[in-house]
């Protein structure tokens, strides 16, 4: 089941696209869960979260891409910098 939106986007852009009830983002939940609202909120609370912890941490400024996995949310970024790490280093 491919997601229609690709690429890395700001974290401001996905709390958008989650945010808006007519989203392709809100489609695609509703294609995964079907009509069982709470855990599309679930989704949509952790997705949420998940982002606003990323920026808390690392910035707000970062591109990220979410990745569904079951039972897991990831937040993936990409950033160049002058020391060769990553996020938890």
């Amino acid at each position: 089941m491919p997601f229609e939106i690709s690429g890395l986007q700001p974290i401001s852009s996905w709390i958008e696209l989650i945010r808006d009830r007519n989203s392709d983002f809100i489609s695609k939940l509703h294609q995964i869960y079907g009509d069982n609202d709470d855990l599309k909120i679930e989704a949509t609370r952790m997705c949420l979260c998940s982002l606003r912890a990323f920026a808390e941490r690392y910035g707000a400024d970062c591109n990220v891409l979410i990745i569904r996995s079951a039972g897991r949310v990831a937040v993936y970024a990409s950033w160049r910098s002058s020391r060769t790490s990553t996020p938890g280093d």
